[in-house]
């Protein structure tokens, strides 16, 4: 794969190398037309600017750059503290860099090559999928000079390590134990199949629901986001219009405004209704204490940095590779029998 040049990426867009170097220099006059062109053009092809003079200056630096969800989730928290410990205990340190819905995708080609004086040693992406859309720098992410790894929520871009979490066999183990006490009317509140962890979620509730012959009595309930506001909206939505399960199962947040809900107009958990939530992130603050599924958090942030140290400095010809965890159920308060009438 020849390495793509500034005359390249002059030559696509029509325009003088000079322009381009004041682009990938964000020094001088470019218009506004013209600029974009180009940073369309960069990450499309692939373009990585020469390291600076300061790299030299640390060429044992042992940094690792990690991009977080500026998000107050505790699952991002949990990570990032984990992804640092682990990083730090094999005497690597961690640059953060907190990324939210504004951010393009090549803002990030921006970030990484201004890092790059760091001599960082590989790239790690938590969960950013759902919020950057990375296939404008797929080429760019390729072609980097160290490995770059992404957590869970992923894009599918070849020739990139992924640390994916079995979202099929989440649901699974949350129906079964539903149906181990005794529930067949089970509803499960998503987001709809826009990401591939979304539709492995859902396929995991319908095989489970098909291998219990659970039929019309297992339901999915599209939600409009994860936020504790959709799960109380969400819920009475439902029970509004629809029939009564007898347990629900969905993302601790949802289960947040569910409980709300529930609690207000005295529904009691879980005599009335069991609950089972999915990533076990709030289920210890809510009362009763939820049951929930629950990710191996430690191994993927080991496994994430594993990843970065095994492939450092050994990037032509290193294989990606993709490794997939088992979530576990963690059984509190919140499931029981259903109640007879």
């Amino acid at each position: 794969m020849s390495k793509v040049t500034l005359q390249d990426i002059a030559r696509t867009c029509g325009v003088s190398t000079a322009t381009v170097l004041r682009v990938v220099r964000n020094n001088g006059y470019v218009s506004a037309l013209k600029r974009q062109r180009i940073e369309q053009a960069i990450a499309r092809l692939g373009y990585v600017p020469k390291q600076t003079n300061r790299t030299a200056i640390l060429p044992n630096a042992k940094i690792i750059a990690h991009f977080l969800h500026e998000n107050a989730h505790p699952l991002f928290g949990r990570l990032s503290d984990g992804i640092g410990r682990y990083a730090m205990e094999n005497g690597y340190s961690i640059i953060t860099q907190h990324v939210d819905a504004h951010f393009s995708a090549v803002q990030i080609t921006r970030i990484i090559d201004n890092l790059r004086a760091y001599n960082i040693s590989g790239v790690i992406f938590n969960s950013l999928a759902d919020t950057i859309d990375f296939m404008p720098i797929r080429r760019y992410l390729q072609t980097l000079p160290f490995p770059v790894v992404m957590i869970e929520r992923v894009a599918d871009i070849f020739h990139i390590s992924k640390v994916l979490i079995n979202a099929q066999e989440g649901l699974f183990l949350a129906v079964q134990h539903l149906v181990a006490r005794g529930h067949r009317r089970i509803a499960f509140f998503n987001q709809g199949e826009d990401n591939p962890v979304e539709r492995s979620r859902i396929d995991g509730f319908l095989r489970a629901a098909d291998a219990y012959n659970l039929g019309n009595d297992a339901v999915l309930v599209s939600t409009d986001s994860y936020s504790f506001d959709e799960g109380y909206t969400a819920l009475q939505r439902h029970l509004t219009i629809h029939p009564w399960p007898t347990a629900i199962v969905a993302s601790d947040s949802l289960l947040v405004g569910m409980s709300q809900y529930l609690y207000e107009n005295n529904i009691h958990v879980p005599r009335d209704m069991s609950l089972v939530g999915i990533d076990d992130t709030f289920a210890k603050v809510l009362s009763p204490k939820l049951s929930s599924i629950a990710f191996p958090e430690k191994e993927m942030c080991e496994m994430a940095v594993k990843l970065i140290l095994e492939q450092s400095g050994k990037r032509e010809g290193t294989s990606a590779k993709q490794i997939l965890l088992s979530p576990y159920l963690v059984q509190r308060q919140s499931v029981a029998a259903p109640r007879t009438k």
